[in-house]
């Protein structure tokens, strides 16, 4: 038996050999754990961004009618667009319009500003002019280098209604440019915004569209968001240089064309799917209806030569369009979450439309490329024995044989 001092020193080895237990250690996050926490972090800002952050746009709602059926004289077995001849393949971009002068020359607005002359005989064209101050690359769109939308031909001038300089003329000899209602000039207290087309009444008075008072061009999408009636019909009086309103409160206000008997406008409104009679003389400022619930938007309006007129449609409706117009708050998101090349893109469907339609309004026609390969097809116009087509946005510009 050892000794009290040996038994003591057992007792302490026995007590020293047990081991000390050690506290617990925190847990290091792993890349899991910090991956899930910077996607609820990203979504809780995500979600709140949506919610609270205000929208560039404030849309209205819109109850719409269900469009017009593609069928009778609507029907794509009608006509076909899918033969169209692209002259310069897709090396254009943005060809809203196209105009004839009497020795056949085409000339067609681009979206760099630019105004091409065609002579249809030669494999290429010509830059007649420039309506912005900058010259600017074929795909590139800066207010600067001006947007040449609807065109005319007056005697020996090009009368132009560009969306950023205003209503101009140029002389078809020299190519010099002089504007004859200049952006922002205030008529009826309210700046010219947005010139999209124009035409010629016979007393020499040109009638042009004030598409938005809002948005500029380049924003029209923010414009076809909000669905919004600030767009007008003017006039400008050349003798007098008097300008005027002659109808406002417009969805839009796109195509103007001079009716065959000279007493009114016909008038594309854009954002409303309808055409609209504006008359003029002793009834000026009566409006009637002459097409509405179209299946897609309608842009420029030219008179057809065998009688009516011809529409292109630059978009066709869909179920989702149609359901979005009742629901500003969706609208409202598209625009926090889209850019304005993405909303342009999402905006109806690809496809190509020419309408044929009468004095009275009724369709007495159509030509179509359903499968999207020509969209925007904004310009519809026949000249001699062939119909031309015109899209203000990418390579869509070419013609049919009729």
């Amino acid at each position: 038996m050892g000794s009290p001092r040996q038994r003591k020193l057992a007792g302490d080895g026995g007590t020293s050999g047990k081991k000390k237990k050690k506290s617990p250690r925190k847990s290091e996050p792993n890349c899991a754990t910090l991956s899930v926490r910077v996607c609820i972090s990203f979504f809780l800002f995500f979600l709140c961004y949506v919610i609270f952050w205000p929208a560039i746009v404030d849309p209205v709602v819109i109850i719409e009618d269900p469009p017009l059926p593609l069928e009778g004289a609507l029907s794509p077995s009608n006509g076909s667009l899918q033969d169209l001849v692209q002259p310069f393949g897709d090396d254009l971009s943005g060809a809203e319009c196209v105009v004839f002068d009497e020795d056949g020359f085409l000339y067609a607005g681009l979206s760099n500003g630019a105004i091409l002359k065609w002579d249809q005989k030669s494999a290429g064209y010509t830059i007649f002019a420039r309506t912005g101050d900058k010259e600017c690359e074929m795909r590139e769109l800066d207010p600067e280098c001006g947007r040449p939308l609807g065109l005319r031909i007056v005697g020996d001038k090009l009368i132009v209604a560009d969306a950023y300089v205003g209503l101009m003329e140029i002389d078809l000899e020299s190519g010099l440019k002089h504007t004859l209602v200049p952006q922002e000039t205030l008529i009826n207290g309210v700046p010219l915004n947005f010139a999209d087309d124009v035409a010629m009444a016979p007393d020499g008075k040109y009638y042009f569209s004030d598409a938005c008072s809002k948005w500029k061009a380049f924003e029209s999408p923010y414009a076809a968001l909000e669905r919004r009636s600030n767009g007008r019909v003017l006039s400008y009086d050349p003798i007098s240089g008097e300008r005027a309103e002659v109808l406002t409160n417009m969805s839009f206000p796109n195509g103007v064309e001079i009716s065959h008997d000279r007493k009114s406008l016909i008038v594309a409104e854009t954002m409303s799917y309808k055409i609209l009679r504006i008359h003029l003389g002793d009834r000026l400022g009566e409006v009637e209806t002459l097409l509405e619930n179209l299946p897609g938007i309608p842009d420029n309006i030219r008179r057809h030569p065998k009688g009516g007129y011809l529409v292109g449609l630059s978009a066709m409706r869909s179920p989702e369009l149609d359901f979005g117009a009742r629901y500003p708050i969706l609208r409202k998101l598209v625009s926090k979450l889209l850019s304005l090349d993405q909303i342009v893109n999402k905006l109806g469907k690809f496809y190509a439309l020419c309408i044929h339609f009468s004095d009275e309004g009724e369709i007495l026609g159509s030509w179509h490329d359903p499968s999207g390969r020509l969209h925007h097809s904004s310009h519809c116009h026949i000249y001699k024995d062939k119909l031309f087509v015109g899209a203000f946005i990418g390579s869509t510009f070419g013609y049919i044989s009729l």
